[in-house]
């Protein structure tokens, strides 16, 4: 048997499993993690329980911690900025006259360099001819 915790990075998100190592960790409790994106924060939606090894796909990865105040700000500040990207989003959008629609926008930061990223659909409504 395996000890996991569920954690979720988006409120409606997909679950992540994690192995909650020695920390006393609670559902409902912020957490950072490693993934493939880099160090996040994530709020644990399934607390700590015993599955058999054949349902977990192994080796998990472990939480790092337990998010502190100082956690919680980064991840405050995050959103701030991730807001206020969007109007640049839109800025350039506007200036090159482009017809895009934002499908999502993201600021990560815990630890190291910030990954700044938006999403958004481009349609060309007029055919161009390349000679």
């Amino acid at each position: 048997m395996v000890t996991i915790v569920g954690v979720r990075f988006k409120p409606a998100g997909k679950i992540y499993y994690f192995d909650p190592g020695d920390l006393p960790i609670e559902k409902g409790a912020d957490v950072i993690v490693e993934t493939t994106r880099g160090i996040e924060c994530g709020r644990v939606v399934v607390g700590p329980k015993q599955v058999a090894e054949d349902d977990v796909v192994l080796p998990l990865k472990e939480v790092m911690r337990i998010a502190t105040e100082a956690d919680r700000a980064v991840v405050e500040e995050n959103r701030r900025r991730a807001k206020q990207a969007m109007g640049v989003f839109r800025e350039k959008v506007a200036k090159h006259g482009l017809e895009m629609k934002r499908t999502g926008r993201w600021w990560r930061r815990i630890a190291g360099a910030p990954s700044r990223r938006w999403g958004c659909f481009a349609r060309r409504w007029r055919s161009t001819a390349w000679r």
